[in-house]
């Protein structure tokens, strides 16, 4: 499925125009934002839990591997055996310190997922709350 910012007439005439057969949402922009799309076109592999596999330009010579690789860890139950021992090693492991962006305000944005979006962050928290920061209203960045 691809996202179109257009609305849906103008998605379903581009598909038509250009012979489009996989599904356009349209209407994006949400989508988008949820996803941190850094421009178009941008391809994602979600697993079935609903989680980015891998992400980047549909000639990118590992789309396949990562499409292979997400099908063969989902099935079977060397894929759920797999599964199992990489929760197990997550549940050790520190979690990563995330990059706290400082404002001229004072405020303090611990980032979970940055956008770079031009002269703009699009900043995704650790709690999930986005915030659009123009760059020169940055600081700081603690990493």
């Amino acid at each position: 499925m691809g996202p179109a910012l257009d609305a849906e007439a103008q998605v379903r005439a581009y598909k038509a125009k250009n012979k489009i057969d996989f599904p356009l949402l349209s209407d994006a922009d949400p989508a988008s934002k949820a996803y941190l799309v850094p421009g178009y076109p941008m391809m994602y592999v979600v697993g079935k839990d609903r989680k980015i596999v891998w992400r980047g330009h549909s000639k990118d010579d590992k789309l396949e591997p990562a499409i292979e690789a997400a099908l063969k860890a989902e099935g079977g139950d060397e894929g759920k055996a797999k599964e199992g021992a990489a929760k197990d090693a997550a549940k050790d492991a520190p979690a990563p310190a995330l990059p706290v962006y400082k404002l001229k305000d004072g405020t303090e944005i611990k980032a979970k997922t940055v956008m770079d979006a031009g002269d703009e962050y699009v900043i995704k928290d650790d709690k999930g709350k986005f915030t659009t920061v123009k760059k020169d209203d940055v600081v700081e960045i603690k990493k």
